[in-house]
C-alpha cells in the first residue's frame, strides 16, 4: 500500500498513520494528542488558503497545521465518494 502526506487527503478521507517524518520533539507532540502509527484519521474540515486541517481520531477531533500534516504518512482507506456510494446503497 503507498503512502501519502496526510495533508494531501480532502474532506471525509480516511487514512491510517503509518507514520510522522519530523523531529523527537513534533514527534512526542503529536503522539501526546494521539496521532500515532496505526491509528486511523479522517478530514473533517480543511482550512483556506493552506490553513489547519480539522482531523478526528478516533473519538478526538484536532486542529493540526498544515506544515504539521506534510510530515505524517498515511495510506489511503477510503475517498469520500467511496463513503457516499456506501451510504446511497443503504438507502436505496
Amino acid at each position: 500500500m503507498s503512502t501519502i502526506k496526510l495533508s494531501s487527503l480532502q474532506i471525509g478521507d480516511r487514512a491510517v498513520i503509518r507514520g510522522i517524518q519530523a523531529d523527537e520533539t513534533i514527534r512526542q507532540r503529536m503522539a501526546s494528542m494521539g496521532l500515532r502509527a496505526g491509528r486511523e484519521a479522517c478530514i473533517i474540515r480543511r482550512g483556506r488558503l493552506g490553513g489547519p486541517l480539522h482531523i478526528r481520531i478516533g473519538s478526538i477531533s484536532l486542529v493540526v497545521r498544515r506544515k504539521d500534516a506534510d510530515q505524517v504518512d498515511v495510506s489511503l482507506l477510503a475517498h469520500r465518494e467511496d463513503v457516499n456510494q456506501v451510504d446511497v446503497s443503504l438507502t436505496a
